[in-house]
C-alpha cells in the first residue's frame, strides 16, 4: 500500500494551542483599543465640558461690572421694604443687601458672591465621600459637596439706550418721559422693534441727578416701558419703601411725568429744548447667575450640571422658555467652587469666599465691592462609568480671572 502522509494528534493539538495564543492576544489587544477609545472618547468629552464652561465664565466675568457705578447700586430699603431676590438653583433666596440691611450693605456690588449656596451634589464612586473639591488649591478654601453660586452685572451693549441727551447730542437715542412706573424712550431707540429688544423681566439701571437706580420692567406699550410693583426681583418698590428706588431721582430734582421736547437740528443733531426736564437717562443691565443643577438624572444616576442664568423669568414651565430662564452651558460638572481677591485701598486679602471670611483674615473692612480678582475651580466627570473598572473619570480646571472694569483704572479720563 502507498504511504500517506498527515498531521499527528500531538501536532494538531500544539497547533491549535498556537492558535489559541494567538487569537488570545489579538482579542486582549482589540480589548484594549476598545478601552483605550472609551476612555480616549470620555476624556475629550469631559475636557471639553470643562474648557466651554470655563471660557463662558470667564467671558462673562471678564465683563462684570461694566456700566455699573463705583460702588455698587442701591436697592430698596425703606419701611416696609422686601428682600429682592437672586437667582438659585433650588428653592428661592435674597441678597444680603438692601431690605432688611440697608443700614449697613444699601448697595448692591457689580459681583456677589454665593458661598456654599448652592445645591450639595450627590458623591458618585469613587469619589472621596463628602468631597468634590481639589484638597490640592490652596486658593480653594472650601472644598466640599456644596457647591457656589455667582451673580454679577455689566452693562448690556448690544441695546444702547443711554445716550446723553440733556444737550445736543450725537444721536437721537433718548428719553422722552420719566415717570416713578415708566419711561418712554424716543422713536430712534428700538426697545420694542427689531432683533434685539426689550423684554419683561429685563432690568434697566436709570440714572439721573448722580443716582443710580434698578427698576425690572413688567410690561411694554410701544416706546413705553412699565415697571410697577410686584416684580419677579421685588426690585419695584416705590411705594412705602421708596428709599433706594427710582422715586429717589425725583427728590434729587429730577421732574417726574414731564414731557422733553427736542427741536430737530442738524441731521446729527438733537436739541433739548426743556432745560432741566430731561436730566436721566436708562441703559439695560444683565444679572447672570452661574450655578449647578442636580435635577437632571439618567437610570438613577444624577447628571450635574452648570447653568447660566440671565436675569429672572416669572415662570419657566411652558417651551419655549422665555427670557430669564437658565441654561445649561455644560453636563456633568460635579464642583463648582469660587473664591476672591479683595483689596481694600490698603491691605489686599486674597482667596476669601466673602467679605465677611476677607474682614476676619485682615481684622480690617472689607466689602464686596472690593473683590478685583476671581478664582474658579470647577471638577468634572465622564458621562459614563469605563468598561474596564465601572467607574468614571474626574479631572478639574482652575483659573484666575481679573475683572477687567472693577480691577483697573481709566487715569487719563
Amino acid at each position: 500500500m502507498k504511504r500517506e502522509w498527515g498531521f499527528t494528534l500531538i501536532e494538531l493539538m500544539v497547533s491549535m494551542a498556537v492558535l489559541l495564543v494567538v487569537v488570545a492576544a489579538t482579542l486582549s489587544l482589540f480589548q484594549y483599543a476598545m478601552q483605550t477609545n472609551q476612555s480616549s472618547t470620555q476624556l475629550s468629552n469631559m475636557n471639553g465640558n470643562l474648557r466651554s464652561a470655563m471660557n463662558l465664565l470667564t467671558r462673562d466675568l471678564i465683563q462684570a461690572g461694566q456700566g455699573i457705578p463705583t460702588g455698587g447700586v442701591p436697592l430698596p430699603g425703606g419701611a416696609g421694604c422686601t428682600a429682592v431676590n437672586r437667582p438659585v438653583p433650588v428653592g428661592s433666596a435674597t441678597f444680603t443687601y438692601g431690605c432688611p440691611n440697608y443700614t449697613t450693605n444699601p448697595n448692591l456690588p457689580a459681583v456677589i458672591p454665593g458661598n456654599a449656596i448652592g445645591p450639595a451634589v450627590p458623591d458618585t464612586p469613587p469619589a472621596t465621600p463628602g468631597n468634590l473639591g481639589s484638597p490640592n488649591l490652596t486658593w480653594v478654601p472650601s472644598p466640599g459637596p456644596t457647591s457656589d453660586v455667582i451673580t454679577f452685572f455689566y452693562q448690556d451693549n448690544t441695546l444702547i439706550t443711554n445716550s446723553i441727551f440733556n444737550g445736543p447730542i450725537a444721536t437721537p437715542n433718548f428719553l422722552t418721559t420719566l415717570t416713578a412706573n415708566s419711561m418712554t424712550f424716543s422713536g430712534a431707540v428700538t426697545v420694542n422693534s427689531g432683533s434685539n429688544t426689550a423684554n419683561i423681566g429685563d432690568i434697566f439701571m436709570v440714572s439721573g441727578a448722580g443716582l443710580y437706580r434698578y427698576v425690572a420692567i413688567t410690561s411694554i406699550s410701544g416706546q413705553t416701558l412699565n415697571f410697577v410693583a410686584g416684580d419677579v426681583y421685588h426690585l419695584n418698590q416705590q411705594g412705602s419703601a421708596a428709599s433706594g428706588t427710582i422715586t429717589d431721582l425725583s427728590t434729587a430734582g429730577v421732574p417726574f411725568g414731564g414731557t422733553c421736547t427736542y427741536a430737530a437740528g442738524p441731521p446729527a443733531t438733537f436739541t433739548n429744548t426743556t432745560a432741566g426736564a430731561c436730566a436721566a437717562y436708562a441703559q439695560r443691565v444683565l444679572m447672570i447667575s452661574y450655578w449647578l443643577d442636580i435635577t437632571q438624572s439618567v437610570n438613577g444616576q444624577v447628571i450635574p450640571r452648570l447653568m447660566r442664568q440671565v436675569g429672572m423669568a416669572s415662570s419657566c414651565a411652558s417651551p419655549p422658555p422665555p427670557v430669564g430662564c437658565p441654561r445649561s452651558v455644560a453636563e456633568v460638572i460635579e464642583g463648582f467652587e469660587l473664591s476672591y481677591d479683595y483689596v481694600n485701598g490698603t491691605t489686599p486679602v486674597n482667596n476669601q469666599v466673602s467679605s465677611t471670611a476677607a474682614a476676619a483674615t485682615c481684622s480690617c473692612t472689607i466689602t464686596d465691592n472690593q473683590i478685583r480678582k476671581v478664582n474658579v475651580y470647577m471638577a468634572g466627570r465622564s458621562d459614563t462609568q469605563l468598561s474596564q473598572n465601572q467607574q468614571y473619570l474626574r479631572t478639574n480646571l482652575a483659573t484666575q480671572v481679573d475683572l477687567r472694569s472693577l480691577a483697573f483704572v481709566d487715569r487719563y479720563r
